[in-house]
């Protein structure tokens, strides 16, 4: 796991060290994408036939991990923080196992629905959001949207409020009707994989950050914004 913060910081001890910090501390911080998400729980199993998150067997030239992500199911099957947890549970075991020199992610549109769109508050993409600057942004290099409907604009209209501009500047519009390989066989294989490391994440559950042996307060309003954690605040 060392192995590939190190790789994605260009082996900048200091920025490693940095993203090792907040892989840990920001588990407690946004609880709901951690908290009762262990991917052998059965409505985390069912992520996968929710939705295709499916990082592709062949690098690019470049070094850089093609992932595909598609929705699969009915809005009334979809949990936002059930859909970001699922991610984060393949980009664990990713951590383990796969070297790259970054992520390219081609999100597919195809079967999204308004009711996707309306699940997904500025909130939810905000703690997404957070997890992926904190601690993965430098694994990500670009992002190609294709078959996506005119509604979509809302979803990039809010990201462009909430990334920050270096990784917005990693979107492309590439809205063609394209065909992507993402398919059951290779959601079943990652279905497989991430049953392989059941003791790595029932182990996750039960690590706990001691902030009394930090050598100074961490401010949480350098991570959320804010002083405190998600759980007490209220949006209109």
């Amino acid at each position: 796991m060392i192995e590939c913060f190190l790789i994605t910081n260009k082996f900048s001890i200091e920025r490693t060290k940095q993203k090792l910090d907040m892989y840990y501390t920001i588990r407690p911080l946004i609880p709901e994408l951690f908290e009762n998400k262990n991917p052998s729980l059965p409505h985390m199993q069912k992520m996968f036939d929710v939705v295709y998150y499916c990082p592709l067997p062949q690098l690019t030239k470049e070094m850089f991990r093609v992932i595909v992500l598609k929705i699969r199911a009915d809005p009334d099957s979809f949990n936002t923080y059930d859909f970001f947890a699922h991610q984060l549970s393949i980009t664990e075991v990713r951590l383990h196992e796969d070297v790259t020199l970054g992520d390219l992610y081609i999100v597919d549109y195809e079967h999204l629905k308004m009711g996707h769109v309306v699940k997904m508050t500025p909130m939810h993409l905000k703690k997404a959001a957070t997890i992926m600057e904190k601690v993965f942004s430098n694994r990500l290099k670009g992002i190609h949207f294709i078959n996506y409907p005119p509604f979509v604009d809302i979803l990039i209209k809010i990201g462009k409020t909430i990334l920050s501009p270096k990784l917005m500047g990693r979107y492309v519009d590439a809205n063609a009707n394209g065909v992507l390989t993402c398919d059951v066989f290779l959601t079943d294989l990652w279905k497989l994989k991430i049953a392989e490391y059941k003791e790595r994440f029932d182990k996750l559950d039960k690590m706990k950050v001691n902030e009394n042996l930090r050598p100074a307060p961490l401010k949480n309003d350098d991570i959320l914004g804010y002083h405190g954690n998600f759980k007490s605040l209220d949006m209109d």
